[in-house]
């Protein structure tokens, strides 16, 4: 073939590739834009999910905080520790500790990967949740826990919490010494805060980490009187919370009613905590059915919060070293019969 003949083939073969080439990168041009558009969609879509878990669980609705949790991680395909570790404390919310244990036993540890501080995190949060299952001193559940816990300070150090995790969980095997200290290190070493006061109080008094002790509290009573838990010690305190609104709650007032009379030379104080309530409408109710104690309007839930109250009426029996000893919600037949069985056990205990 002439040279001319084959240089001209060369260049309608290079120029028929080049052709390809072009349409085949106007293809790929074309697509790009909506790949990186559905990628993005999708990225809002689990960051959104992520916003409303993190809303719910601060509301306390851990059950549909579980639901966005669960739906964030499978649209990563399940390759999300921050997902992950939202369902744990969604479900720790739930109290289903055993479900927290599996989750962060196989697939949040392998998410965690290599990385320190996401292995801590990891570690944390499951040992906090054997804590919860553990039932006696003894139980091997504390042991693990007490693992995981050294296992997350070593990855970080800077995890505080669990440094007073694992200072609790000692206190919990009755190895007082060890956990004093391990509390004292957390004092030292973490940011101030309420959980510094509650470890000074377990390194002061260590059986507090073993036994539900009442969240301290203080009011000023529709009467004007100023009243706290500090003054109330040696008494049995029974905590009413409910409100006008509440039909269980008028029924369960004529009992009450009877039953502070009958305890009123006992060393015995009962207190009522309305909320959410009209409070003229909470003040002529008190005034006609004469409920004589000290009854507290809670504006602010600065009561019903720390409590944990979501159900009225409910009924906590307090004993006099401040114990939580008994706790209900509800009214039916039996009701009085059991608050007045739950005080008569705390005056025996005295």
């Amino acid at each position: 073939m002439p040279r001319s003949a084959e240089m001209k083939k060369r260049v309608q073969t290079w120029a028929v590739c080049s052709f390809v080439s072009f349409v085949l990168l106007r293809i790929l041009l074309a697509a790009f834009p909506s790949t990186v558009a559905a990628q993005q969609d999708k990225q809002d879509a689990y960051d959104d999910q992520l916003r409303r878990g993190d809303i719910l669980v601060s509301q306390r609705n851990y059950e549909e905080a579980l639901k966005e949790y669960k739906k964030a991680y499978a649209l990563t395909n399940k390759t999300s520790l921050e997902a992950a570790l939202g369902m744990a404390v969604a479900y720790r919310g739930l109290g289903a500790h055993k479900n927290v244990v599996d989750l962060l036993s196989n697939e949040a540890m392998k998410l965690a990967g290599d990385d320190a501080k996401n292995k801590a995190k990891v570690y944390n949060l499951r040992g906090a949740a054997l804590v919860a299952l553990a039932e006696k001193p003894n139980d091997k559940r504390f042991a693990d826990a007490e693992a995981d816990f050294r296992a997350a300070l070593a990855a970080n150090p800077e995890l505080y919490s669990a440094q007073l995790n694992l200072g609790i969980t000692l206190l919990k095997q009755e190895r007082d010494e060890d956990g004093k200290r391990e509390l004292q290190l957390y004092v030292d070493r973490a940011p101030k805060g309420p959980e510094t006061a509650d470890a000074l109080r377990m390194i002061e008094e260590p059986r507090r980490a073993r036994e539900t002790f009442a969240p301290d509290f203080s009011f000023t009573s529709k009467d004007g009187e100023f009243i706290s838990l500090e003054d109330l010690k040696g008494k049995t305190v029974v905590l009413d919370f409910w409100g006008t609104w509440c039909h269980p709650c008028v029924m369960a007032t004529p009992g009450l009613v009877k039953l502070q009379k009958k305890f009123a030379e006992e060393p015995v104080v009962f207190i009522s905590v309305a909320e959410n309530d009209r409070e003229d409408q909470w003040a002529a109710y008190i005034e006609k059915n004469k409920m004589v104690w000290p009854q507290f309007f809670d504006k602010t839930r600065k009561l019903v919060r720390p409590f944990g109250i979501t159900s009225y009426p409910t009924y906590i029996l307090i004993d006099g070293d401040g114990v939580v000893r008994w706790r209900h919600f509800g009214y039916g037949m039996d009701t009085d019969g059991a608050v007045e069985s739950e005080i008569k056990k705390t005056l025996k205990r005295r």
